[in-house]
């Protein structure tokens, strides 16, 4: 069980049956999805959607003596509402980015950063969206450090910001990350490569996408 269902409701414990209907009623009229567009109506969807769940536990008596059963026996911090908008922003972002929607599924994965800011998959998948354009560079070196930043022992995000800064001209940054990749990942013959390319003295340009 990983829900508070009273806080997702915004209604106390002990709050009453009518209570609870009251509530889920003027949260429907508040936040109906039908109420916005675009990426807020993604939003909108996901929250109506954990307020209707919460709502039916809290009106059925026997569900609601089993939630509190669960309440009193969490021991793990439940899932933020925050990590869980991230996350649909995210598989939003995926879906745009195969049908070809480039900008709007960066829009999905800014959007999810700004929700979850200690979610280290939207950054990197942010980085890997923004690095197929090279004046989107700055944008995208910035979103694969934070990535690092808080997943600093994860090789892909290491390999891919060796080939961000290799290819921003920056060779001494990217050969940083490539050995910090070879150190957590273990041998890579690909990212192995590109350092021994880096020491030649050769510059960006010349490396494919991880």
């Amino acid at each position: 069980m990983s829900k508070n269902y009273y806080a997702i409701l915004g209604v106390p414990q002990n709050a009453t049956g009518r209570q609870v209907r009251q509530r889920f009623l003027t949260l429907a009229r508040e936040r109906h999805p039908d109420r916005f567009q675009g990426a807020d109506k993604v939003e909108a969807e996901l929250y109506f959607q954990q307020v209707t769940e919460a709502f039916n536990t809290l009106s059925d008596s026997e569900r609601r003596r089993q939630h509190d059963l669960e309440l009193a026996q969490m021991v793990v911090a439940p899932e933020s509402d925050q990590t869980q908008v991230s996350k649909v922003y995210i598989l939003r972002a995926r879906q745009e980015a195969k049908q070809g929607n480039r900008q709007l599924a960066i829009e999905f994965l800014e959007r999810a950063t700004r929700e979850d800011e200690g979610g280290h998959r939207a950054w990197y998948e942010l980085a890997k969206l923004l690095e197929e354009d090279r004046r989107s560079l700055p944008r995208a070196r910035h979103a694969i450090i934070q990535a690092c930043d808080l997943q600093p022992m994860e090789p892909r995000y290491l390999e891919l910001a060796g080939n961000l800064f290799a290819a921003s001209g920056m060779p001494d940054k990217a050969e940083e990350f490539y050995q910090k990749a070879l150190d957590w990942g273990g041998a890579e013959p690909k990212i192995e490569e590109r350092l021994k390319s880096l020491r030649r003295g050769l510059r960006g340009g010349m490396f494919g996408k991880s």
